[in-house]
């Protein structure tokens, strides 16, 4: 009698075993076919909003008195840019990111993406703090800070996700802990709070996303994607108005402008 009712557990926990087997198998089936969807929708989306914006820059409009001083910034940053790189005896180029020569589509400068990721922090990051500096040095510039920052961690799943998909590179707004954003007197540039910077990226606080692609055919990919993104962070921040991402496609970046209803994409630029 022992031994028929040890063989009857047995048999119990195997078909117990091959139920809970059979419905994990089931549940990752429908979610692969959710996401299969959602993303076949995202590439329709982008398709029905996609805007050509050469001028997209000049979304970021100014005063008419500032226009000559934010001119000089511009130029002078790209003075420090074309120094920088000529200077590079090292001749490493944010990670070989800025190639000196142009190539054909067939090649590619990396082989994985997750290769750019370094690299594209470092060229933004020494843009961004060429602003702080050249801004401070023109006369009828407004003092200029530094209030984004990247999350060090990549291609992570945000926090307030609805979905699998994980952002390559993010920026978050942050402010200085002992100022507001209209303290002019803050003397220090702000890189984040110390415990959240090893946090995983949070659509919350999230302002911008970067795809990244080492290959230049992917670019469609890429629009759909930083749509899927974007959508998450309207979902986490309701006031939001806008959002930016930026698209890298092995040499070829693109800026884009999300709204509420539209895609606002610039034209291509080069590195090589």
């Amino acid at each position: 009698a022992s031994t028929r009712e040890r063989e009857r557990r047995r048999q119990t926990n195997v078909v117990s075993s091959t139920g809970a087997t059979s419905a994990a198998i089931n549940l990752a089936s429908s979610l692969a076919d959710l996401r299969k969807e959602r993303e076949e929708q995202a590439r329709l989306a982008v398709e029905s909003m996609l805007v050509a914006a050469p001028d997209l820059v000049n979304v970021l409009a100014v005063d008419d008195d500032m226009a000559g001083p934010v001119l000089t910034v511009k130029q002078q940053v790209l003075e420090a840019l074309e120094r920088h790189i000529s200077s590079d005896t090292s001749n490493d180029n944010f990670g070989g990111l800025v190639m000196a020569r142009p190539h054909t589509d067939s090649a590619r400068h990396f082989a994985k993406e997750h290769d750019m990721y370094g690299p594209i922090q470092k060229l933004i990051t020494f843009i961004a703090d060429q602003v702080v500096v050249e801004a401070s040095s023109v006369n009828g510039c407004r003092r200029v800070r530094r209030l984004l920052r990247f999350n060090e961690k990549t291609d992570r799943k945000p926090v307030g996700s609805d979905d699998d998909k994980r952002p390559d590179v993010t920026l978050t707004f942050s402010l200085p802990p002992d100022s507001t954003l209209h303290n002019s007197d803050a003397k220090t540039i702000y890189s984040g709070d110390d415990d959240k910077k090893d946090a995983h990226p949070d659509y919350g606080d999230m302002l911008c996303v970067i795809e990244v692609k080492p290959d230049k055919s992917k670019q469609k990919d890429a629009f759909a994607q930083a749509y899927m993104y974007t959508r998450n962070i309207y979902a986490c921040q309701h006031n939001r108005q806008f959002v930016w991402a930026l698209t890298v496609c092995d040499s070829t970046w693109r800026i884009c402008l999300f709204t509420h209803d539209n895609m606002f994409v610039s034209d291509e630029l080069d590195l090589t």
